[in-house]
């Protein structure tokens, strides 16, 4: 096999852990390869903000990621750092399973290139004290009008982060779903929505200069137009993710949110 590592240096400092499993898997007779270079697989070290940045790296070009957690919540990653050296030993004789993620791709009129995440596609009123004014068509059709404190647009594996505090659904991660989640609606009809991962999510909404537009976290520049629209449809690209374990979502679910 090939294996390359994406490494988050905030947590792996000197990249101690990075080396200790490039080793690893050297001595077990396999490949360590750039994490420019197509490989079977790429070992994350990191939390899960290191596994989103990974995952808009991979996806386009297929590879899967095995995610060793040396952060805090760390729900994507698949074990501890104390167990990264089984975790990679079963990746390496072939005992794992991938999670095929839907991802999200989102265009703004402010700009040119597409924006590709896992989790979320977020809009929020930032520092401004006035509520955000967001219009929503579904497929070029009028769905919904509120003023709220933003809005997350959330892949399934999306659903447990941002839009869960948000109060929306709990969604599984093979659901071929995407979850429209007010923030904080003035309105007693601003509700949750779930629809299909083949409809088309417009938002429109007047600029501001507080105004914060994110990708997985990732906040975007804004042009200075007045207005700004957001289409938001299911990605073309998958973030494929490594399980050597055999823990269910739902208990997953419990053991990191609890």
């Amino acid at each position: 096999m090939k294996i390359s590592f994406y490494t988050n240096l905030d947590k792996d400092i000197d990249q101690v852990v990075t080396r200790q499993l490039a080793d690893f898997v050297r001595h077990a007779g396999h490949l360590v390869v750039d994490i420019e270079t197509p490989a079977d697989a790429t070992i994350v070290l990191g939390g899960d903000g290191t596994m989103l940045a990974a995952a808009r790296h991979a996806a386009p070009l297929g590879t899967p990621l095995l995610g060793i957690n040396l952060g805090n919540v760390g729900y994507l990653t698949d074990v501890e750092g104390t167990q990264a050296l089984d975790a990679v030993g079963r990746l390496l004789k072939g005992n794992y399973r991938v999670e095929r993620r839907m991802m999200l791709e989102a265009r703004l009129s402010t700009a040119d290139t597409p924006l590709l995440a896992l989790n979320d596609i977020t809009v929020h009123r930032g520092q401004n004290p006035r509520l955000v004014h967001c219009h929503i068509d579904l497929n070029s059709e009028y769905m919904d009008d509120f003023r709220a404190d933003g809005v997350v647009i959330a892949t399934p594996t999306g659903s447990t982060a941002y839009s869960l505090s948000a109060g929306g659904p709990l969604l599984k991660p093979d659901a071929q779903m995407i979850a429209i989640t007010p923030i904080c609606p003035h309105s007693l009809s601003g509700r949750p929505a779930v629809v299909s991962h083949s409809d088309i999510i417009t938002i429109k909404l007047e600029n501001s200069p507080h105004l914060m537009i994110a990708y997985d976290g990732e906040y975007i520049l804004k042009s200075k137009q007045k207005f700004i629209e957001i289409t938001v449809q299911a990605s073309k690209y998958t973030a494929n993710i490594i399980r050597t374990c055999n823990l269910s979502f739902y208990e997953l679910f419990r053991k990191k949110m609890t």
